[in-house]
């Protein structure tokens, strides 16, 4: 379809279009050329979907990251202090 599409979502995209196209059968040009850009849509929604889910992860396990080694900064200048 396009070269926005790898083969995974190539076949998402190709399963989808043939159901929409057979869930509404034409009577016009103009309905599959609709149904052709909701199947294009759909799919690239779902990637950001995908997309935003690995940010997400990323940020969170940088998050604990940054927490912990801040952490373990503390606790080395915590022994260098007077008790």
């Amino acid at each position: 379809m396009g070269y926005w599409l790898d083969d995974a979502e190539q076949q998402e995209f190709d399963e989808l279009l043939a159901a929409l196209m057979a869930q509404y059968r034409s009577c016009g040009a103009v309905l599959p050329l609709l149904l052709d850009e909701l199947a294009r849509l759909v799919v690239k929604r779902r990637r950001l979907e995908r997309i935003e889910a690995a940010l997400y992860r990323k940020a969170r396990i940088t998050t604990e990251h940054v927490a912990q080694q801040q952490a373990s900064a503390d606790n080395s200048l915590a022994s260098y202090l007077p008790p």
